[in-house]
């Protein structure tokens, strides 16, 4: 079996979410294999990725014919003692099960068997519809960040170069093998750029006043969000491995000194969702109109049909009988003519609807709720929440 290391400065302006542990408990994994399942095939190769005070550090273990399995597997779990998180990329899925299903056939329980474990490959599907992807495959979820790899082959392309490396070994062929694990596991941590997207969803960002208005004109709101992260290692941890840093820059064509490594846009029904920089820009198109809003009570409530509107009972005794009716749930309402913002969620108080039923509920529109930050940073995530 070998044993390949290597030390790696950490990205620039790395994006480390806060809900990891301590940066040194975590440890990056990925398999390579013989075939898709471990009933018949074998792990020929597992790759890992520590995180150090100033490095990264990338640890391949390589067997170098299907006997040496055993061994890569007992070295692995040597690198698993005092890990508390792993990350993987659908290792949920593949990576995980096979290592089970390959220590228990030598009588071993898997090290990483009922420990915290976050599967980037989940997370970034999990919001496919805010990304919009060709697919979620790994090198699809780099091209998206602006990493261009120099590895083109897929695992599945390199069994058979492994199975032809058993019978003839070369350096070239093992090279390649290497390369591809290598890659596998340099880019993983910069797929936690996709948490600073993660970040929209969990409402983590501050309305920003000052960039906030309402566009008479168009009859449109327009929202600002600013997002800030925090980065490590320090400036001077970076510079210690600048040469180091020029070879392995993660060729990635993202901009530097952002929150957001690639700006997404969406637009629909009127909408405008523009995500680059630092911040989050939403444009709202404003209703303007007469709307109703429905009491829910409506058994309390008399229909006036001259007012077109409903009055509560204490109230509708003022009027004639012959003028009034029991009001139903579809009569039971007043009118209010003016803008009005659409709403993702019941929990906004005095819903509008333009009629009884309709889905889409509505607020009135003043200028003050533009100084309500509390309230616009409410909307912004129940906007997000109800179409990604």
């Amino acid at each position: 079996m070998d044993i390949i290391r290597k030390a790696l400065p950490y990205p620039k302006d790395f994006f480390f979410p806060s809900f990891l542990p301590d940066k040194e408990e975590i440890l990056f994994f990925d398999i390579e294999t013989t075939g898709l399942s471990p009933k018949s095939a074998q792990i020929y190769s597992i790759g890992l990725l520590l995180f150090k005070a100033s490095e990264m550090e990338i640890v391949q273990l390589f067997a170098n014919s299907l006997s040496e399995e055993i061994e890569v597997l007992q070295k692995f779990q040597e690198y698993c003692n005092a890990k508390t998180q792993f990350i993987s990329f659908n290792g949920k899925a593949f990576d995980t099960p096979f290592l089970e299903k390959s220590y228990s056939q030598y009588g071993l329980k898997s090290p990483i068997t009922g420990l915290p474990q976050l599967d980037l490959f989940k997370m970034i599907q999990s919001r496919r519809k805010f990304y919009q992807l060709p697919s979620y495959k790994l090198k699809e979820c780099e091209r998206f960040l602006g990493i261009q790899r120099e590895d083109i082959y897929t695992g599945g392309e390199l069994i058979y170069v492994y199975l032809e490396y058993l019978e003839h070994p070369t350096e070239e062929a093992k090279a390649l093998l290497l390369q591809h694990n290598f890659e596998d596991l340099l880019y993983l941590p910069s797929l936690f750029s996709f948490f600073a997207y993660e970040e929209l969803f969990q409402g983590k960002g501050s309305y920003c006043r000052e960039k906030s208005e309402l566009l008479s004109k168009e009859n449109k709101l327009r929202l600002c969000f600013r997002f800030a992260k925090s980065t490590f290692p320090s400036e001077t941890e970076e510079n210690t491995f600048r040469d180091e840093a020029q070879e392995y820059s993660h060729k990635s064509t993202a901009e530097k000194n952002t929150f957001f490594s690639k700006a997404i846009s969406h637009h629909f029904e009127g909408f405008q969702l523009e995500v680059s920089g630092r911040e989050a820009v939403l444009e709202i198109p404003l209703f303007s109109g007469e709307a109703k809003y429905f009491f829910k009570h409506f058994q309390d409530y008399d229909y006036i049909p001259a007012k077109d509107m409903a009055l509560h009972r204490s109230l509708s005794e003022l009027y004639p009988k012959e003028e009034k009716q029991r009001a139903k749930a579809a009569t039971a309402y007043q009118k209010k003519t003016g803008l009005f913002l659409p709403v993702f969620s019941d929990s906004f108080p005095n819903l509008f609807q333009k009629e009884y039923k309709e889905k889409q509920n509505y607020i009135p529109f003043t200028p003050e709720l533009l100084m309500n930050n509390s309230l616009m940073e409410e909307y912004f995530l129940s906007f997000l929440l109800h179409f990604f």
